[in-house]
């Protein structure tokens, strides 16, 4: 049996460890915060390929939206996680349905626009 979700987590860890950034996993429990540049990166499950977020990817983070740093959010991104090495492309109606997805999540004005949710991939995380 494949276990995608960690095949995609050693992805994630090995891109990160890459980097000089140093991420902040407790934060934002679910999230990846850049703390220098207010930036909070949510990796989310890409390996079935669907219009549909498998939100519960995001109930750690969304469990605790009560965080006494919310407002120190400037920027939030998406970063498709796949069980596998390589930057695919998603369709540009999955990448819109997605940060539609997550903006519904937000109850703040800034963060709840999908014009205001990034995209990234992994090759971001490593020039970080």
């Amino acid at each position: 049996m494949t276990r995608k979700d960690l095949l995609g987590a050693s992805i994630l860890l090995a891109a990160m460890t890459g980097s000089a950034k140093q991420w902040d996993l407790a934060a934002y429990p679910g999230g990846i915060w850049d703390k220098e540049n207010r930036h909070l990166i949510l990796p989310l499950p890409a390996w079935e390929r669907s219009n549909n977020i498998n939100l519960m990817s995001l109930r750690s983070l969304s469990d605790g939206w009560h965080w006494d740093n919310k407002g120190a959010i400037k920027q939030l991104s998406i970063l498709p996680i796949f069980d596998r090495k390589l930057d695919e492309e998603l369709e540009e109606t999955v990448v819109i349905n997605w940060k539609s997805q997550v903006a519904s999540l937000m109850d703040t004005a800034s963060l709840s626009r999908t014009e205001n949710i990034g995209f990234l991939n992994l090759e971001d995380i490593e020039n970080a």
